[in-house]
């Protein structure tokens, strides 16, 4: 793997690029080797953050992609890193294209920052979101849930009729299929979908109509004009 260090002008100081070969390579789009200087030229203070737990790379301004990229390239170090403006790094993740990427801000030497962007496999989300079990019967209800061929969630507990009950949480984005026992009989098995818009599961056992119920958020675009 080759590296190469690039010294490029930052506001009032200077910024250090270390470009190199990272990732699996899976990435054919992007070419470490090509990242051009970011040339940042600001003065901080320019954006407003965005809350968002996923952030479109294509959101980002021009400066702010320009670090993303020189991040994924192997690392990016500066006296201002202009991304923490506009998100939270350690609350956010980037969606470049299809792929979901975390980036980290690390200190440097002296009063630098070091921003890296790295690809999340499997894809998650910065926070889990919660599985509750509701329940129009009582004894014992076991709900397991599997995501890529992996079980994510397996929670077996005695229920009242009635009574609500959290079960776990989830994480990963994407499809997953649960199945629901009640005294280990089977009584249903489902998809769901889980996203950035996905605030809480809601699995209402029935021994007749066991189903799901998923509450959701209203999610606007990040604006940083």
């Amino acid at each position: 793997m080759q590296r190469r260090t690039l010294l490029v002008a930052a506001g009032s100081g200077m910024a250090t690029i270390t470009a190199g070969c990272l990732g699996d390579g899976d990435d054919e789009a992007f070419d470490p080797e090509n990242v051009p200087d970011p040339e940042i030229d600001l003065e901080p203070g320019q954006y407003e953050q965005c809350d968002r737990e996923v952030v479109l790379y294509s959101w980002l301004p021009d400066p702010v992609q320009r670090e993303v990229d020189a991040g994924r390239a192997g690392g990016y170090e500066a006296e201002h890193i202009f991304l923490e403006e506009t998100i939270d790094p350690e609350q956010s993740h980037l969606r470049i294209d299809d792929d979901i990427y975390s980036p980290r801000v690390e200190s440097g030497d002296g009063e630098t920052r070091i921003l890296t962007v790295e690809r999340v496999r499997p894809e998650t989300l910065p926070r889990s979101r919660t599985v509750a079990v509701e329940t129009n019967t009582s004894g014992s209800i076991r709900v397991e849930i599997q995501a890529g061929g992996e079980v994510v969630l397996d929670e077996t507990q005695e229920l009242a009729t009635g009574e609500r009950s959290v079960f776990g949480s989830l994480s990963r984005i994407g499809p997953h299929t649960y199945r629901v026992f009640g005294d280990e009989t089977q009584l249903t098995t489902d998809s769901i979908n889980v996203d950035e818009s996905t605030r809480e599961v809601t699995i209402l056992v029935d021994p007749e109509d066991t189903r799901h119920e998923i509450a959701e958020t209203e999610l606007q675009d990040c604006q940083f004009d």
